[in-house]
């Protein structure tokens, strides 16, 4: 496996460094215009930019798979979560011309809140990853949808797009590293491990991460996690850095906690 995984980033290395060299190779042999070198400017600011979110994105996935990054333990609001993910993403969302929707939950009768015990960095890595995956496979003038809500004992955080959906032969891989369809935007190819690290990051948090394509377009991925009591769990005021649930979320499936691509109910 880790002889797999090091030729596979050998392989996606080559295409933004062969970008770079040629580009480099252009400006030293040719006389470019200024229309012409400013083409090769976004050139390289693209690929370079490719190139760092790859590398970090390795340390990251390496660092999982090692045990070098463990989740901490605290209370997460995941309505917190998602407005900071939100955020984070709005610049490449405005960049594409995509609107971001969100619907955050509100407490009922029973006073149920959205939180969780984890790490909210990590969790808005997740997340963040998830709507940026998803505006990169919306049009322009579309609407991708992020909400967050309660289910019983579970957590559940949603990311709708409404682009071409998944790929039927590509749905049950979808987080392996490197997966990639071939419907996403001219221009805005992505690294193929965005998905993997968000599978990562829930397997820490031993919840359950699915997809599915909805009828009516579009695709929507779904994180369940074990809603945690802030009392109960004895995580307000701080008192909640204790070792990792044991048994694991009891609104989760076996599979799910495993990492596998779960069917999710309707869209």
């Amino acid at each position: 496996a880790q002889d797999r995984f090091m030729s596979d980033v050998s392989h996606e290395l080559k295409t933004p460094v062969a970008a770079l060299f040629t580009q480099a190779q252009v400006l030293r042999y040719a006389k470019p215009d200024a229309s012409a070198m400013a083409g090769f400017v976004r050139t390289v600011e693209e690929e370079t930019r490719r190139l760092g979110t790859m590398v970090e994105s390795f340390l990251l996935l390496t660092r999982m798979a090692h045990g070098r990054r463990q989740a901490s333990v605290a209370a997460v609001y995941v309505n917190d979560v998602a407005l900071d993910a939100v955020t984070h993403a709005s610049l490449a969302s405005a960049q594409r011309g995509v609107a971001i929707r969100m619907h955050l939950h509100e407490p009922g009768e029973d006073g149920a809140e959205a939180v969780v015990r984890g790490d909210a960095e990590l969790l808005r890595i997740a997340l963040d990853n998830l709507i940026r995956n998803a505006v990169s496979f919306s049009r322009e003038a579309q609407v991708v949808e992020v909400s967050v809500g309660v289910e019983g004992q579970c957590v559940e955080a949603r990311v709708r797009d409404h682009g071409p959906g998944i790929p039927p032969d590509l749905l049950g891989r979808i987080f392996e590293r490197f997966a990639q369809g071939s419907t996403q935007a001219p221009g805005r190819k992505g690294t193929g491990l965005g998905l993997a690290i968000c599978r990562g990051i829930v397997d820490m948090h031993e919840g359950e991460i699915g997809v599915r394509n909805c009828p009516d377009g579009g695709a929507e991925f779904t994180i369940r996690l074990q809603r945690r009591s802030l009392w109960r769990s004895g995580l307000r005021g701080g008192g909640g850095r204790q070792g990792r649930s044991a048994a694991g979320p009891q609104c989760c499936s076996a599979a799910g906690r495993q990492g596998r691509s779960a069917a999710v109910r309707g869209c």
